[in-house]
């Protein structure tokens, strides 16, 4: 993970310490565009916008359907941080408008300290319940995938298509173009230290960056 990696992670980190959902809402933000560009990718090279069929597999040579994937990955993605930003933020105000009415009856520490208070307070409560019925239901996912012996197969089959119709096909080919282009959207500026590593180093972590933001 490079420097500017983790250094956008713990910036989200902390603007969410300082107003809860604000490090969601950054992270949706940073998905939702760039499932925008791996579908501006799409639609340059294949002329084709549509949507990722969730039962089909990812053949080695199919850039398209790896970036169909990949969009869908930070589609969800975008949708999900989204919602739990969206919780988070009115938990906070709510929580505000509630302790400072509070703070200006009973007198603990004042109004605007009182509507602090209450707003942390609602925000973390309500915050936590949302964050704790995504993560349940993410975790109940997963858990039916590995029974099934599915559980990140299409998300590797995506990161070794990308990788193999990068390096292996012609440079004059169009999916050769795609899948560098969509490799640049994904890893951002973790693309150089990615491709330098070796191959099963480098598929793991492409995948790894698929389901994040």
């Amino acid at each position: 993970m490079t420097d500017t990696y983790r250094g956008r992670v713990l910036g989200r980190w902390a603007g969410g310490a300082v107003l809860p959902g604000s490090g969601d809402i950054a992270s949706s933000a940073a998905a939702y565009l760039k499932s925008d560009l791996l579908k501006q990718i799409q639609q340059a090279y294949f002329q084709d916008t549509t949507d990722y069929d969730k039962k089909s597999d990812i053949a080695e040579n199919d850039a398209l359907q790896a970036i169909r994937y990949a969009r869908s990955k930070k589609l969800t993605k975008s949708h999900r941080k989204g919602v739990l930003g969206a919780v988070k933020v009115a938990g906070f105000v709510v929580g505000a408008a509630t302790g400072a009415t509070l703070g200006s009856v009973v007198p603990v520490a004042g109004t605007v300290a009182g509507g602090a208070i209450g707003a942390v307070g609602v925000s973390t409560v309500v915050g936590g319940g949302a964050f704790t019925l995504d993560h349940l239901k993410r975790k109940t996912k997963g858990f039916y995938k590995y029974l099934r012996g599915t559980r990140g197969e299409h998300r590797h089959q995506c990161a070794h298509a990308l990788l193999y119709c990068h390096g292996h096909l012609d440079s004059a080919d169009p999916k050769q173009k795609a899948a560098t282009e969509a490799l640049v959207a994904i890893l951002e500026d973790e693309y150089a230290e990615v491709m330098a590593m070796p191959e099963a180093q480098r598929l793991e972590r492409l995948a790894d960056r698929l389901k994040s933001n």
